[in-house]
């Protein structure tokens, strides 16, 4: 009798041993596809979602915002543009994904006492749902995945024309309700500004961050590395603004073009440039108007992007949009508020 029990337990640990697998290898084959279809620039890392383009901005410009100041989406790619805020700003983005999946972002950066500078945000992911038909007979829907990652960051401008950036990132993620893995990442990052007077020709800007810099994360028993990413960016700014003599409104417009070469852990080098157009107190009003531009070259799968910004220096609307080789469309938008 008592080896009949023996039997009977060896029989349902290996039945619940072989449910975790086949649950396991099923998500892996599901979330290969999702990589390889919404994010092509997904590579042999864990925790992707903390290597995306977080900003509309960020999206619009494809990527390339390395040497990118004055913006709290920074939070996400180089903590130093924090130190180059004007102003208290506020962030709130959305992206619908090609399969259905949504990302969010909200963060918010200040000044507090020159030269001190600090930034928070958080980071959300979810990939939907799966639908589990195992050859075990386990038929159910779950949570293919949902990532959160929460930042707190500081930065520090010295002089006018320099700013340094670090951050942490704490982060949880789980696929498929059942496998679960946390962690934490460090960002850092430089900003570099040579003013007009220097060149006579715009604002150049030189840039490098280190993104995601952490202990590898386990899911099922294997160790899975984060997504460090090592980044090089460069820009350059050019205004004609002057000062409207009926209602002392400075108007004008802006160009600023940027280029960044970033290298992902185990992944191939990427560069990407954009172009920011801007009209500045459109038709003599409190209006802003910005046409984005962006082109990621990834090896396999370059992508265009496009966007543009509506607004006021105190509010605004952003929208993006990247076109994939494939055909495939993603969309995000952004709410911005500077007090």
């Amino acid at each position: 009798m008592t080896n009949v029990t023996k039997v009977t337990n060896v029989t349902k640990v290996t039945k619940v041993w072989k449910t975790k697998i086949s649950l396991f290898l099923t998500f892996v084959t599901f979330f290969t596809f999702v990589t390889s279809v919404a994010f092509p620039e997904a590579g042999r890392t864990t925790a992707q979602f903390l290597a995306r383009d977080v900003g509309t901005r960020a999206l619009a410009l494809g990527g390339a915002v390395t040497a990118l100041p004055g913006d709290v989406e920074s939070l996400a790619y180089n903590p130093a543009g924090i130190g180059t805020l004007e102003r208290t700003q506020i962030n709130v983005m959305y992206s619908q994904g090609i399969i259905r999946d949504g990302f969010g972002f909200v963060g918010i950066g200040a000044p507090v006492s020159r030269p001190l500078y600090l930034g928070v945000g958080a980071i959300s992911y979810d990939a939907g749902n799966i639908e589990l038909n195992l050859s075990n007979g386990v038929k159910e829907t779950r949570k293919a995945q949902q990532d959160f990652a929460g930042i707190a960051a500081a930065a520090l401008r010295p002089w006018s024309f320099v700013s340094l950036g670090g951050s942490i990132k704490s982060f949880r993620s789980s696929l498929a309700e059942e496998y679960k893995a946390s962690g934490y990442a460090a960002d850092g990052g430089i900003i570099w500004k040579i003013p007009r007077s220097k060149t006579q020709a715009g604002d150049f800007y030189l840039a490098a961050s280190v993104n995601n810099a952490g202990p590898d994360i386990t899911y099922y028993k294997v160790k899975d590395p984060l997504p460090t990413k090592t980044s090089t960016g460069v820009g350059w700014r050019y205004n004609r603004v002057k000062q409207d003599n009926l209602t002392k409104v400075p108007v004008g417009w802006e160009i600023f073009l940027l280029g960044d070469y970033s290298q992902t852990k185990l992944d191939d080098p990427v560069a990407s440039v954009g172009l920011e157009l801007t009209q500045i107190h459109l038709f003599e009003s409190d209006n802003i108007a910005s046409l984005r531009l962006g082109y990621k070259d990834f090896k396999k799968y370059p992508t265009s992007h496009a966007g543009f910004f509506w607004g006021s220096q105190e509010y605004g609307f952003s929208y993006a949009i990247v076109i994939h080789k494939s055909g495939l469309l993603q969309h995000q938008f952004a709410l911005t508020f500077k007090l």
